[in-house]
């Protein structure tokens, strides 16, 4: 019995600073923190961020090859009386990003639909991303037809004034048959993002506009 307790605990052990880790990293995100940001390249915010916070941030491999400047890209940002999680959702919102808690650090990942762009994204693009995770699609229905929502997210982007609108290039007369879960508290990125979830198709910003179009293409 004491040889089998002690096997267990050697077994046992290499899996409890991991499990320890990402338990007080979860806490940390939850406690109000300050941070001052000013025209930092990404590498530098983030030892930023490590060293108020003293939580370990990495970035995922993709993530450079998609962002206008890569690891030069620069983030400004004061954040005060906020959560880190707060922190870390506004700061990579307007990168196109979001994150990830691992068993010992933070990852900074491309949202789908800035990976599914393939290539470095614009600053406008960013920008709408940035817009429609923002902007609540306040539908007061379960299901939406593909054309409704499509109709809704367009209505939204022009009564924001942005430049970008929607360009359907997946459905045509089975826009109004096809049917999309949606639920109140949506934002217009949760919306679109429930089209490549549910349908065969998918989407992603391009120049001023958001490309719907099948998945096989």
């Amino acid at each position: 019995q004491l040889l089998f307790a002690a096997l267990f605990l050697l077994l046992a052990a290499p899996f409890a600073p991991a499990q320890n880790s990402s338990a007080l990293i979860n806490e940390t995100l939850d406690k109000l923190v300050a941070l001052d940001i000013p025209n930092q390249t990404i590498p530098q915010a983030i030892k930023t961020i490590a060293d108020a916070t003293g939580v370990r941030v990495e970035v995922a491999p993709a993530v450079y090859a998609l962002l206008p400047w890569g690891e030069q890209t620069t983030i400004h940002a004061k954040i005060e009386n906020q959560t880190l999680r707060g922190a870390l959702e506004a700061i990579t919102r307007k990168l196109g990003l979001t994150f990830e808690l691992k068993d010992e650090y933070v990852e900074l990942e491309p949202l789908p639909a800035l990976a599914r762009l393939g290539r470095r994204a614009n600053v406008d693009e960013l920008g709408v991303l940035d817009l429609l995770s923002r902007t609540p699609l306040d539908s007061s229905a379960d299901h939406l037809s593909v054309k409704q929502l499509l109709t809704d997210v367009d209505a939204k982007l022009k009564a924001a004034n942005s430049p970008f609108a929607v360009e359907n290039r997946a459905f045509a007369d089975n826009a109004s048959a096809v049917q999309i879960p949606v639920s109140r508290n949506m934002t217009l990125l949760d919306a679109m993002e429930a089209i490549p979830q549910n349908t065969d198709a998918t989407w992603y910003p391009w120049g001023n506009t958001l490309v719907v179009r099948p998945k096989v293409d």
